[in-house]
């Protein structure tokens, strides 16, 4: 059978959550950090796609 959690139990696996949660974080911080100008680059590089798919169409149908 298990045995009863008391409250020093609990509060240890709340602490190893958050400490993990916090680990997580930090760790995907600087990951973001080191692909952030790729990310950015590749919006710009959609966006201006986009926007020569939208313009090319609409000069296509002015016409």
């Amino acid at each position: 059978m298990s045995e009863p959690k008391g409250p020093i139990r609990g509060f240890w696996g709340a602490t190893v959550l958050i400490l993990g949660g916090c680990l997580l974080l930090w760790w995907s911080v600087r990951l973001l950090q080191s692909i952030w100008p790729w990310l950015v680059a590749g919006a710009v590089i959609g966006v201006a796609a986009w926007s020569a798919v939208v313009w090319w169409r609409w000069r296509q149908r002015r016409w």
